[in-house]
C-alpha cells in the first residue's frame, strides 16, 4: 500500500507488526537495528505523531478516538502532556513495546480517499519525488536513493553512504565535487522539497513536518525554510492553499 511505501521510505530502521487481540487492532513498531537511545524516543514520537495525523486525514471524523490506547515503551517525558495535542485516547509508559491500539472494527471503515484512481495518484506522487530531483549523474541519484530511504533523525554520513555504496570516502566526494554538489547540499536539497510537498500536499502540523525531517527544534526548520525559500513555511502553505 501507499502507506506501507511511505513507512518504509521513511523509517528504514523499524517494521510494523499487525495483530487483532480481542476487539482491538495493535500496532507494533519494532526496531530492525541499534537506536541510540535519545534518537529512539525522537523516532517514536515522529512516527506516533505521523501516523495519527495520516489516519485523522484518511478516516471519518466521527470516530472515536478516545477508544484508542497509546503505549510508549520509555520513561515519561517531561513534557507528556504535549502528547494529548495529538491523541485523544489513554497514554501509558515504559512499556516492553511501542504501540497504537485502536478499535479492530476499524479496519472494516471505508476511507476518506478509498479509491485505485487516488492510490495511483498517490504512487506516483512518490515516484516524482525522485523523479523531479533526478540529476545527469548516477553517483548523486544513488546517494539521493539512500537519504530518502533513512531515518531522517538518523541520517547516515559521509563514510557509511560510501560503504553502502561499496566505494570509498574519498571517491564519493571526489564523484560528487564533479558533480558539482556535496552530501550536504544532496541532504539540504531532499529536505526542503519533501518540505515543500508536505506543506502544499497534507494537511501535517509545521511542527510534524520538521520532526519527520530530522529537527529536533520547529525554530530550526524555520530558519532552514526561511534561508531556502525567503518565506516562513506558514506562508508557503497559505500561498499554495490560495490558488
Amino acid at each position: 500500500s501507499v502507506a506501507d511505501r511511505i513507512f518504509k521510505a521513511i523509517y528504514a530502521s523499524l517494521s510494523i507488526k499487525h495483530e487483532k487481540v480481542g476487539h482491538y487492532l495493535k500496532i507494533s513498531y519494532l526496531p530492525t537495528e541499534p537506536i541510540s537511545k535519545l534518537g529512539y524516543v525522537t523516532l517514536m514520537e515522529q512516527v506516533f505523531m505521523c501516523g495519527v495525523a495520516l489516519m485523522k486525514a484518511q478516516l471519518p471524523n466521527s470516530l472515536q478516538w478516545q477508544d484508542c490506547k497509546l503505549v510508549c515503551n520509555y520513561p515519561e517525558p517531561t513534557y507528556s502532556e504535549n502528547y494529548h495535542e495529538y491523541f485523544e485516547g489513554s497514554i501509558s509508559f515504559d512499556g516492553s513495546v511501542m504501540q497504537l491500539i485502536l478499535p479492530y472494527s476499524w479496519i472494516n471503515t471505508p476511507l476518506n480517499a478509498g479509491n485505485d484512481s487516488i492510490l495511483s495518484l498517490c504512487n506516483a506522487k512518490l515516484d516524482s519525488i525522485l523523479g523531479s530531483l533526478r540529476s545527469q549523474d548516477s553517483t548523486v541519484d544513488k546517494v539521493r536513493t539512500v537519504l530518502l530511504s533513512s531515518n531522517f533523525n538518523e541520517l547516515p554520513d559521509v563514510s557509511q553512504i560510501a560503504a553502502f555504496l561499496h566505494i570509498s570516502e574519498r571517491t564519493l566526494r571526489y564523484k560528487l565535487s564533479e558533480a558539482g554538489t556535496t552530501y550536504r547540499q544532496i541532504r539540504n536539497e531532499i529536505r526542503h522539497e519533501l518540505a515543500k510537498r508536505y506543506l502544499y500536499e497534507t494537511d501535517l502540523s509545521i511542527q510534524e513536518i520538521a520532526f519527520s525531517l530530522g529537527y529536533q527544534h520547529v525554530q530550526n526548520f524555520y530558519r532552514a525554510f526561511l534561508n531556502d525559500c525567503d518565506m516562513t513555511p506558514d506562508k508557503f502553505r497559505k500561498q499554495h492553499s490560495d490558488k
